[in-house]
C-alpha cells in the first residue's frame, strides 16, 4: 500500500504545472530592436521570451513578472507567463528576517589557481541571538581547485524517510585546499541547496510546492555541516563517491562555486522541480559524459528518478556516476576526517 501511495503521490507532484524554475521579480521592460530586456530593481538583467504585443504594452514601465527559466543553472533567459503593473511606492509590513543558518556566498576574487569566497558558513557560534537561536561564524575562504581530492553526493534522510531526504554535495581537499582568512583549514566544502526560510517559517514537502520559499545555494565547511546534522541534531549522512576523474571533479567544484554566487532573489524553491536534489543532478549532468534523462514526457512529467532524493542514488549508480554507498556518518563518527572515514 505504501508503494502504491508513493507512485500516486509522485505522479501527482511531478505532473508539470510549468517547465522549469519559477521566478517572480520586479523591474522594467525595455525593447531593444528584436530583443526584450528586463532590468530588475537590483540591476540584474535578463532576456525575456515574451510576445511582441505584450512587451510593447509595458515597454519602459515598472512591472512585476511571473516567469520561468529552463533550470536553476541557466537563468539568463526568462520565459514570461504573466506581466502586471508594479507600483514601487506600495509598502508592506516588514517580513521576518531570514534564518541565521542561511546566507548566500559571494565572490571576492578568482584567479587561475584560487577562488576566494565571502560568506562560507564555517561553524556554529557559542553566542545566540535575542530569540535564543544559534548564530554562526561566516568566513572568507580561499579554495584551490587543483587540490580537490574527491567529490561525494550525500543523502540526509528525514521523516518520513521512505520518501523524504535532503541531498548535498561534499568536496574534500588535499592539505591547503580550503583555508579561511585566519589560516584555519577545513577538510571539505559542502553545497546545500535549500528552501530559503524566514524565522517564522518551517519547511514541509507540501509547502515547498506552493511558492512559499525562495531558493538559496549555501556553502559550508564539512565540519560545520556534519556537526549541525549529527551533533546539534540527530540525522545521519549517507555519502556516495562521484565517479569522476580529477579534472572532472575540479570542473564540478568550479561550476558549484559559479552557481552558488548567482543572485537568486525572486527564484522559488520547489519540492520536485527546483530542489536540493535535481539541481545537484543537473550539475553532474553538466560535467559528466553520461547524460541524465530529466523528463519522462518532455516538459510535462519530470523523471522522478532525477529529482526524488530516495530514488536518485540508485539511478546515478546505474548511470555509472556514483559509486557504492560509503560509511554512514552519524553521532559516533561525524568528527572524523572524511578522507579517512570514506575510503
Amino acid at each position: 500500500m505504501k508503494k502504491l501511495f508513493l507512485l500516486l503521490f509522485l505522479g501527482l507532484i511531478c505532473t508539470q504545472a510549468f517547465a522549469g524554475v519559477f521566478y517572480r521579480v520586479n523591474g522594467v521592460i525595455d525593447i531593444r530592436e528584436n530583443t526584450v530586456v528586463f532590468t530588475t530593481e537590483d540591476a540584474r538583467v535578463y532576456q525575456l521570451e515574451i510576445s511582441k504585443s505584450e512587451a510593447e504594452k509595458f515597454d519602459g514601465k515598472p512591472v512585476q513578472i511571473d516567469a520561468v527559466s529552463k533550470d536553476a543553472t541557466r537563468v539568463n533567459i526568462l520565459k514570461v507567463k504573466t506581466v502586471r503593473p508594479f507600483d514601487s511606492k506600495i509598502t508592506i509590513q516588514d517580513p521576518k528576517p531570514f534564518k541565521n543558518s542561511q546566507k548566500a556566498a559571494s565572490l571576492v576574487k578568482a584567479t587561475s589557481s584560487e577562488v576566494v569566497l565571502k560568506n562560507v558558513r564555517w561553524s556554529r557560534s557559542k553566542a545566540k541571538d535575542k530569540e535564543g537561536q544559534a548564530l554562526y561564524h561566516w568566513r572568507n575562504v580561499k579554495i584551490k581547485p587543483d587540490l580537490i581530492d574527491k567529490a561525494y553526493f550525500v543523502v540526509k534522510p528525514f521523516p518520513p524517510e521512505w520518501i523524504a531526504a535532503h541531498c548535498l554535495m561534499l568536496y574534500t581537499f588535499k592539505k591547503g585546499g580550503m583555508v579561511d582568512e585566519q589560516g584555519n583549514e577545513s577538510k571539505g566544502l559542502v553545497l546545500s541547496i535549500e528552501a530559503l526560510q524566514r524565522t517564522d517559517q518551517k519547511y514541509s514537502l507540501t509547502d515547498g510546492m506552493k511558492k512559499k520559499f525562495g531558493a538559496i545555494w549555501i556553502l559550508t565547511t564539512w565540519e560545520d555541516y556534519a556537526a549541525e546534522s549529527c551533533h546539534f541534531a540527530d540525522y545521519k549522512l549517507i555519502p556516495y563517491e562521484v565517479k569522476f576523474n580529477h579534472q572532472q571533479n575540479k570542473a564540478l567544484l568550479l561550476e558549484t562555486v559559479k552557481q552558488s554566487i548567482v543572485n537568486r532573489s525572486g527564484e522559488f524553491y520547489h519540492t520536485t522541480r527546483n530542489n536540493c536534489t535535481n539541481n545537484l543532478v543537473i550539475l553532474l549532468d553538466k560535467i559528466g559524459k553520461t547524460k541524465i534523462k530529466f523528463w519522462t514526457i518532455p516538459s510535462m512529467i519530470y523523471n522522478v528518478r532525477a529529482t526524488m532524493p530516495v530514488m536518485v542514488p540508485k539511478y546515478l549508480q546505474k548511470k555509472g556516476l556514483l559509486g557504492k554507498e560509503c560509511t554512514t556518518i552519524d553521532k559516533k563518527n561525524f568528527f572524523a576526517d572524511p578522507a579517512q572515514l570514506l575510503k
